[in-house]
This record gives C-alpha cells, structure tokens and sequence, in this order.
C-alpha cells in the first residue's frame, strides 16, 4: 500500500536514474552528475546544493489563529 513517501521515493529512483543516463554506473561518475542534477520530478524540482543536500519544491507553513502561514518556499 503507497504511503505518503511514495512519491519521495518514486522519484529518488528517477533522479539516480537519470544521473546514471548522463554517464555511467561508475561511483564517481554518479555522484559528479548528482552534482548538476535538476529534475522534474512528481513532488518538484529536484537540485543539490554546494554540500550535495537535495533540495526540492516545497513549502514549509504552520498555522495561525487558523490561517496558514508560510515560512519557507524551496523551488
């Protein structure tokens, strides 16, 4: 049964997927182009920063006096 990190998973497998399409299943090679991924992806675009932490489409909220208040957007 699919779980709220469906998705997430779905396409972590897409990204190394695609970073393997762009070189070969070399270490090294798939890490170098995990570097420059940026892919659109089901739950965003997906890129890596300088320390290779992936960042994704996302906004981070929490509610106030029942309204939604946002406190981060990563695109």
């Amino acid at each position: 049964m699919p779980t709220h990190y469906s998705a997430v998973y779905y396409d972590t497998i897409r990204v190394i997927a695609d970073a393997i399409r762009r070189g070969d299943t070399a270490r090294e090679a798939i890490l170098g182009n995990l570097r420059t991924t940026d892919f659109a992806g089901i739950t965003g675009r997906i890129k890596f920063n300088d320390q290779g932490q992936a960042s994704i489409g996302t906004v981070t909220f929490k509610w106030v006096n029942n309204r939604k208040e946002i406190l981060q957007v990563n695109q």
